[in-house]
């Protein structure tokens, strides 16, 4: 009977679908067969015990059966009951995660906003620059984009840049807007600014880690910059690409006591410090 059956809807369904027939077979009706051969056996043993006990035969052999049917509802019922409690959690917990993927977009925002923010302040005390820490940090990305950092690197690289100033806010003003070339002593005591503004991070607990950027962007790739003279790969990495992008930054803008260079000097420039000033290998992507 199940033969007769399930071949005859599968050469309908075959016929209809342009499928093998035994294909059909195999994939609807193939997994049936051992359950309807343990039917037939439970249906012959049945048969025995009727003949041979009659009802009370019957009875006791289908107890077991029923008792069976019965466990088997309960637990469907249950294990029904425990999906539709977890689909109820996984409901609530995707609008959590919701929540929080928002809540994190918008402290997101806040944050790059107030970085922003931070920078402008820093750079409103230069009367000289305008938005130097917002292109020094654009600057900066690009590098970071032909090196293939990876992402938190990026962003750290990102925040030192527009932060990489800050320690100019503890420099005197007078000195800052002096017009005309810088004394020994001023120079000196500019140069002050990249040790205070990596004083200034590490009393944050959040920003500590931009510290040393921020403390080494002007040191040189020769060990004669400050303020530490550290040299060649003793310079931490993101430093070494601060120092470059600064510095380019430094030669495209306009200064009261010069102009602004071309891209030709620019590049001319970077070609002649590579190995000296700058890492070579950053000096070289920023020429590209």
């Amino acid at each position: 009977y199940f033969t007769v059956e399930s071949g005859l809807i599968a050469t309908a369904i075959g016929l209809s679908t342009n499928v093998p027939i035994l294909q059909t077979w195999s994939i609807q009706f193939r997994w049936l067969a051992g359950q309807y051969l343990v039917l037939c056996i439970m249906g012959l043993f049945l048969s025995v015990a009727y003949v041979a006990f009659g009802w009370i035969g019957l009875l006791i052999f289908v107890l077991p059966i029923l008792m069976m049917r019965y466990s088997q509802v309960q637990y469907i019922e249950q294990t029904e009951d425990n999906i539709s409690e977890l689909k109820r959690l996984n409901q609530e917990l995707a609008r959590a995660n919701h929540e929080v993927i928002s809540a994190n977009g918008a402290i997101q925002q806040l944050n790059n906003e107030l970085f922003r923010t931070l920078s402008q302040i820093i750079d409103a005390r230069d009367p000289f620059v305008s938005c130097h820490a917002t292109k020094v940090a654009d600057y900066a990305m690009v590098v970071a984009q032909e090196l293939r950092l990876p992402l938190n690197q990026v962003e750290s690289l990102r925040q030192a840049a527009l932060l990489h100033d800050i320690g100019k806010i503890a420099i005197s003003e007078n000195v800052l807007n002096k017009r005309g070339k810088l004394t020994h002593d001023e120079y000196e005591y500019v140069k002050r600014h990249a040790e205070l503004g990596a004083a200034f991070l590490e009393t944050s607990h959040g920003l500590r880690h931009l510290a040393a950027f921020v403390r080494h962007h002007h040191e040189r790739w020769d060990g004669l910059g400050y303020p530490s003279r550290l040299q060649g790969e003793a310079i931490p990495f993101e430093a070494r690409i601060l120092a470059i992008c600064d510095a380019v930054e430094v030669m495209a803008s306009d200064r009261p006591y010069r102009r602004a260079w071309s891209l030709p000097e620019i590049i001319s420039e970077l070609k002649r410090a590579s190995g000296i000033q700058f890492d070579p290998k950053i000096a070289q992507i920023f020429v590209s």
